[in-house]
C-alpha cells in the first residue's frame, strides 16, 4: 500500500508480484470471469504442464522398452486374473442373495395370502361359534336328566375355541375341547361342519407360523451371508489394491526378468549377452520416477502419522 502512495504519480507502475504473490494470485483470480467468482487454475494448469512429458515418458517407455513391456504385461495378467476371481466371488455373492431374496419374497407372499384366508374363515366361523352357543345351550344344558336330577351342564365357551381378534395371527386359537362337549352334539352333522372348518382355520395358523418363522431364519440368513462375503471380498479388493498399486511392483518384476550374467545392472543386455528382455535409459528413467514417488508416498504417510496435518504433501507438490 506505501510503494502504491509513493508511486500514485506513475501511471506505469505496477506491484512487483514477486514481492506481492498474493496480489498476482488474486488479480488471476479476478480475471477468470467477469464476476471474479471463478476458482483459479493457475496451479491446476501448472501441474498440468509439468504431468505431461512424464505422462509422455510413460506412455513412450511402456510401448518401446522390451523389458517394461514384458514386467508389465504379466503384472496386467496377474491383475486381469485377481479380478476375475473377485468378479466370480461377487457374481456368487450376488446369486446367492437373490435366492435367498426370492425365498424371502415368496415367504412373505404365503403370509400375505394366509392372512387373508385366515381373516376370512375366522370371520365365518366366529359368527358361526356365536350364533349356534345360545342354541346349544338352550338344547343341552335346560334338559333333566332320567333320574329328575338337575341336568348336566356343559361349557360350549371352552369346549370350542375360538380367537381370531389378535393383532398377531400366531396368536389366533381355533380349537375344539371334546370333554366339554356333549355326545349328541359331536356326532351332528352342523358340528361336523365346524369341526372342520376349525381344523382348517387351526392349520392355516401352523402354516402362517411356519412361514413367519421361516422369515425370520430368512432374513438373518441373508445379513450373515452378505456380512461374511462383503467383508471377504472388501478385504481382497484390499489386498490386491495394495499390492498392484505399489511402486515397487513394476520395478520388481523389472529386476526379476533382468539376467544375472550381465556385467551392467538396469537390465541393459550388452553384446553378446541377449539373454533376456533389454531394457533401456527412458525405461531406467520412468523406474527412478516410480521410486521417487514412492518415496514421496512414504514422507506423506509418514507426515500424517506424526499428526502434521499444517502441510499437504499434495499442495506443496
Amino acid at each position: 500500500m506505501m510503494s502504491g502512495v509513493e508511486n500514485a504519480d506513475n501511471y506505469e507502475y505496477k506491484p512487483d508480484p514477486l514481492a506481492l504473490p498474493e496480489l498476482e494470485r488474486i488479480s488471476l483470480n479476478d480475471d477468470a470471469d467477469t464476476r471474479g467468482k471463478e476458482v483459479d487454475l493457475e496451479k491446476q494448469i501448472l501441474m498440468i504442464i509439468l504431468k505431461t512429458p512424464l505422462l509422455i515418458l510413460k506412455g513412450f517407455v511402456e510401448l518401446t522398452d522390451p523389458a517394461i513391456i514384458i514386467a508389465k504385461a504379466i503384472l496386467d495378467i496377474a491383475y486381469a486374473i485377481q479380478a476375475a476371481v473377485i468378479g466370480v466371488i461377487e457374481a456368487a455373492l450376488k446369486a446367492v442373495k437373490q435366492g435367498i431374496q426370492s425365498a424371502i419374497d415368496e415367504a412373505k407372499g404365503a403370509m400375505t395370502e394366509i392372512e387373508v384366508n385366515a381373516a376370512t374363515v375366522g370371520a365365518v366361523i366366529t359368527a358361526t361359534r356365536d350364533a349356534l352357543i345360545p342354541t346349544w345351550e338352550q338344547a343341552y344344558n335346560a334338559v333333566p336328566d332320567i333320574d329328575g336330577g338337575a341336568a348336566e351342564q356343559y361349557d360350549f365357551e371352552a369346549g370350542i375355541v375360538v380367537s381370531a381378534d389378535d393383532e398377531d395371527i400366531t396368536k389366533w386359537e381355533f380349537k375344539i375341547n371334546s370333554e366339554e362337549l356333549p355326545d349328541e352334539l359331536r356326532e351332528s352333522e352342523e358340528f361336523q361342519q365346524m369341526k372342520e372348518q376349525i381344523e382348517a382355520a387351526a392349520a392355516l395358523i401352523e402354516d402362517y407360523t411356519t412361514a413367519k418363522q421361516s422369515l425370520v431364519d430368512l432374513e438373518q440368513q441373508m445379513i450373515d451371508v452378505t456380512t461374511e462375503m462383503e467383508e471377504k471380498v472388501t478385504q481382497a479388493k484390499e489386498v490386491m489394491r495394495q499390492i498392484f498399486s505399489s511402486p515397487y511392483l513394476l520395478p520388481s518384476v523389472w529386476v526379476a526378468l533382468m539376467p544375472s550374467q550381465i556385467p551392467y545392472f538396469g537390465g541393459i543386455v550388452p553384446f553378446p549377452f541377449f539373454v533376456g528382455p533389454p531394457s533401456t535409459i527412458p525405461g531406467m528413467i520412468y523406474l527412478a520416477l516410480l521410486f521417487i514417488d514412492a518415496y514421496e508416498e512414504k514422507m506423506h504417510d509418514q507426515s500424517e502419522q506424526l499428526g502434521n496435518n499444517e502441510v499437504n504433501c499434495q499442495d506443496e507438490l
